[in-house]
């Protein structure tokens, strides 16, 4: 398990280390193991009763986007819909006045955080590479409907690590 962390032993450069020696390993080149870039996914409740801090979130989100290399980025209300490419090439303002004005997702619809865990385990948790971070912002009103809590548990054991942020 440590020689797992620290990387595999590189044969080549161990020998060119230890020809002053005799060819005697007294020194050890190991090849280093690559950490991957952050990957990360956050989904972004933007309905009615997180109006007064969704902006926040989104502000937060296009952030992320930029700084952070790997980034997907979903909003919902009752659907959930990907925004990571219009964050990677769109001005936040443009992003803000396009999601106000509900071109992206209907924003008289209630949260369903039910249908949405529903719809991201069955049409993105297959293609999230390895185990990615999971951040939800949104405050977990479902308004009565179906929970899906199987859902969040699959999506929850899918992830490295899972946050939920709550405006409240």
């Amino acid at each position: 398990k440590e020689r797992q962390s620290r990387g595999k032993l590189h044969v080549i450069r161990t020998i060119q280390k230890n020809y002053r020696h005799g060819m005697v390993p007294f020194l050890l080149s190991l090849r280093r193991k690559l950490k991957d870039r952050p990957r990360l996914v956050v989904l972004c409740d933007v309905s009615f009763s997180v109006s007064h801090a969704y902006r926040f979130m989104l502000l937060l989100l296009h952030t992320l986007h930029n700084r952070v290399m790997d980034v997907r980025s979903f909003i919902f209300n009752k659907e959930l819909v990907e925004i990571t490419a219009m964050l990677r090439n769109t001005p936040v303002n443009c992003v803000l006045e396009t999601i106000d004005k509900g071109e992206i997702v209907n924003m008289d619809d209630n949260s369903d955080y039910g249908n949405v865990f529903q719809t991201f385990k069955q049409k993105h948790l297959e293609n999230m590479r390895g185990k990615p971070a999971v951040i939800i912002l949104g405050d977990g009103r479902n308004n009565y409907n179906e929970a899906n809590d199987w859902a969040l548990e699959e999506i929850r054991e899918k992830a490295g690590y899972m946050l939920w942020l709550t405006p409240e």
